[in-house]
């Protein structure tokens, strides 16, 4: 004899589901057949390898600085848990302006940029020695490369105003004559 809730292969229907069957205190009228509980989609296929990306994590409030204000992540990912934060730390804006200023002065103002990528990077670093920030590399390399195009500049003046001073004496000299 069949379990009397095994559903009968060929219809579908378990005992208690039966036509004429009334199903005991389920709230069902006599007669009346369950709806069939909905069927999950099936996952797409996806052609990507077998080891799948994890989806980006939103910084938490505790790394960010704006504090506990109900931040719930972004892209509908939750905001990791506190205790997991990793402390990020902030790059010097000043090193980051040395460079930029500093390798300017190649391109577009060869006198301007390194002197301005100078001032700030010294700037920047007296501000790295107490502030905890990164940028140090930043602010050395602005600095150096300031001070070199600032050699190059003093160098080019001085070749120039040479190649001058020659050029105003040969052409005296061949009017003395």
């Amino acid at each position: 004899m069949s379990d009397s809730r095994t559903p009968d292969p060929h219809t579908g229907e378990t005992p208690e589901t039966a036509p004429g069957h009334a199903p005991a205190a389920s709230g069902y009228a006599p007669g009346a057949t369950p709806a069939a509980p909905p069927i999950p989609p099936a996952p797409a296929h996806d052609s990507t390898p077998s080891s799948p990306t994890p989806p980006p994590v939103a910084p938490s409030p505790a790394t960010t600085g704006y504090g506990a204000q109900g931040y719930s992540g972004s892209a509908g990912y939750p905001a990791p848990a506190y205790g997991n934060a990793v402390a990020t730390v902030r790059t010097n804006v000043l090193a980051i302006i040395s460079l930029v200023a500093s390798l300017s002065g190649f391109i577009l103002f060869p006198v301007i940029g390194p002197i301005a990528g100078v001032i700030t990077g010294h700037i920047s670093l007296a501000q790295l020695k107490t502030s905890g920030e990164q940028g140090r590399g930043l602010a050395l390399a602005g600095v150096i490369i300031g001070w070199v195009s600032i050699g190059f500049a003093v160098l080019i003046i001085a070749i120039a105003l040479i190649i001058t001073v020659i050029a105003i004496g040969a052409s005296a000299s061949m009017y003395r004559s």
